[in-house]
């Protein structure tokens, strides 16, 4: 299943990661999907993060991959 996060507030403290669960995180304005570690995961803002629980569901959903995955599937 695909699930959205939104925070109504914002704290003074940002989490290590991006709020919400999957394996796979991309921009509801964007086309390309990313690990929930890769850097540019960064600069999304989290009302416009949309997780998949798998590369296929990305893929399905119209997303492609970034080339921080591309740089991982490589070097695996």
């Amino acid at each position: 299943p695909v699930t959205t996060t939104t925070r109504s507030a914002q704290s003074s403290e940002e989490p290590a990661e991006p709020a919400g669960s999957g394996a796979f995180v991309a921009s509801v304005n964007g086309k390309k999907y990313y690990y929930p570690d890769c850097a540019e995961v960064k600069r999304i803002k989290e009302e416009n993060l949309i997780w998949f629980d798998s590369e296929e569901e990305a893929k399905e959903s119209g997303y492609e991959p970034s080339a921080c995955n591309q740089r991982r599937a490589s070097s695996q």
